[in-house]
C-alpha cells in the first residue's frame, strides 16, 4: 500500500489527465508490473476503466468502498443492463451516471 503522502501525490499526477491520458499511464504500468494488458470487461462490455476509477475514489477509495461493501452500490458508473447480474438483481433499477 502507498503511504498516505505518496497516493496524494499519484492521485494529483492522475487528476490532470484526460481519459485517453489515464488509459496510457495505467496500459504502461501494467505492461510493466505484469506484462500483455488486456481491458477488462463486466457483463460482456469493456469496462471505463477511467470513470470506475474516480467514480470510487470519490466514495473514499478502493479501501472504503470494499469495506462498506459499496460495490454493487456503485454499479450505474459501469453503464450496463445488469439486470441478468444475479448480485444486482434488487438494485437493477438504479440510473446510469
Amino acid at each position: 500500500m502507498f503511504a498516505y503522502g505518496v497516493w496524494q501525490d499519484v492521485l494529483d499526477l492522475v487528476r490532470g489527465l484526460d481519459k485517453d491520458g489515464f488509459t496510457r499511464l495505467l496500459i504502461n504500468w501494467y505492461r510493466r508490473a505484469k506484462g500483455k494488458y488486456k481491458v477488462p470487461t463486466f457483463a460482456h462490455q469493456e469496462l471505463d476503466l477511467h470513470k470506475v476509477f474516480w467514480e470510487v475514489q470519490d466514495k473514499g477509495g478502493y479501501d472504503q468502498v470494499t469495506n462498506l461493501k459499496l460495490w454493487k452500490v456503485g454499479h450505474p458508473v459501469f453503464c450496463l443492463e445488469l439486470v441478468t447480474q444475479s448480485w444486482l438483481h434488487e438494485s437493477s433499477a438504479l440510473p446510469c451516471v
